[in-house]
């Protein structure tokens, strides 16, 4: 039986027992911005009978495994999980979760044994196909050691995507874990599933939320296609993740760091694929997108550091990465000989080693610098100054 409600109360708790706090309202008859509450009870035998006799329980034997009880639970629940739609990020958390269970009993974890006890765990609007896409990317990472990207996925969707705004279809994830070439480049998997999530986005009748539409997923393969690219992409990335991102941690958090580090590498791929450069950046891109060079990384890098000392001011970020570099400081004891940067005379003439002292300086010295400028000044009889219009040769 249900417990009664007290006729005095205001508020009600709807975390988890939305439906069981509905029926003692009713059953309390309640009023309701709605109206009586109780005539609700005419028009469904079956939840009058809910409200007279409170919840139907199955009780299970414990002899059932935990497995067994999961099917059951799905099994009875299905009617509501066909309602709902699950993020692919949320599905990922789920196989990687599944994953490091099977690790414990399992030498190795198959994308089918993965897929089949993943999507039990999940069963809300998830297809058969689409999750099978989605363990397969995740089983490239586990095969790679390096299942922390999964991770950081989940991170930076968290940080900066709306799940109700926009979702990645399963046939880009279909396209990373299958193409060969991309199999030994995680971290290229990694960072265009980040750049996917940048706009332009696109609706389709068959989904309520929009796709990325950043990268074509016909792209994919054109990439793959170009190895010396792909590998010089892969290479770059871990070498800015071993240099940097150490450096990055030091003034900011892991997660920070890693954020800021995927703005740069973002740069990077818009590049290769000839994409427009984010609008909220902030900073002017003047690089020419297209093929991948180092002159563009390097390029790129010195933009990504003007944006990170406007967003980390006074932690010299720029200088510290190595693509803002000051300007050199000379040791004290060292001189430096005006006369070779500029000559001070319009003419040379022999002169005496004392003589040449005067123009070399050394560290702390004091020093007045004198500019002196001769110019000749518009006149009417200078030949050599532009006449009127209409007038001299």
């Amino acid at each position: 039986m249900l417990p009664p409600v007290d006729e005095t109360a205001e508020y009600g708790s709807l975390a988890c027992t939305h439906l069981t706090l509905a029926a003692k309202c009713v059953k309390a008859n309640l009023k309701s911005p709605i109206g009586d509450l109780s005539k609700l009870l005419n028009e469904d035998d079956g939840f009058k009978q809910f409200v007279d006799e409170g919840h139907l329980w199955i009780i299970l034997p414990e002899s059932l495994s935990k497995e067994e009880q999961g099917d059951i639970s799905t099994w009875r629940n299905q009617d509501q999980n066909d309602n709902q739609q699950t993020h692919e990020v949320e599905q990922l958390q789920t196989i990687m979760a599944c994953a490091s269970d099977l690790s414990r009993g399992e030498k190795e974890v198959s994308v089918a044994l993965l897929s089949q006890k993943s999507l039990k765990r999940n069963p809300c609007g998830a297809t058969p196909e689409g999750h099978k896409s989605l363990c397969q990317y995740v089983k490239g990472f586990l095969d790679n050691d390096m299942g922390y990207l999964v991770h950081e996925v989940v991170d930076y969707h968290s940080t900066y995507v709306n799940p109700r705004e926009l979702t990645i279809t399963n046939a880009f994830f279909h396209a990373l874990a299958t193409e060969d070439a991309l199999k030994q480049c995680p971290y290229t998997r990694h960072y265009l599933i980040l750049t996917q999530y940048g706009a332009p986005k696109q609706t389709r009748a068959t989904s309520p939320v929009p796709t990325a539409a950043m990268i074509e997923v016909a792209a994919i393969p054109g990439l793959c296609k170009k190895p010396e690219i792909l590998k010089a992409l892969e290479t770059k990335i871990g070498d800015l993740r071993t240099g940097l991102l150490p450096i990055l941690d030091k003034a900011l958090s892991p997660k920070q760091a890693r954020l800021e580090m995927a703005v740069y590498i973002d740069l990077i791929i818009r590049c290769i694929f000839n994409k427009a450069w984010p609008e909220s950046l902030g900073v002017k891109v003047s690089c020419t997108r297209g093929p991948y060079t180092e002159e563009k990384a390097q390029e790129l890098g010195r933009v990504w550091a003007i944006l990170l000392d406007l967003r980390h001011p006074g932690l010299d970020l720029g200088n510290l990465t190595g693509f803002m570099k000051a300007e050199p400081v000379m040791e004290t004891g060292e001189t430096v000989n005006l006369r070779g940067l500029r000559s001070l005379t319009r003419t040379e003439s022999a002169q005496s080693e004392q003589e040449l002292k005067i123009y070399t300086f050394a560290t702390g010295d004091a020093v007045t610098v004198i500019r002196k400028m001769t110019g000749e000044f518009p006149t009417s009889k200078n030949p050599r100054v532009p006449q009127e219009p209409g007038q001299g040769p």
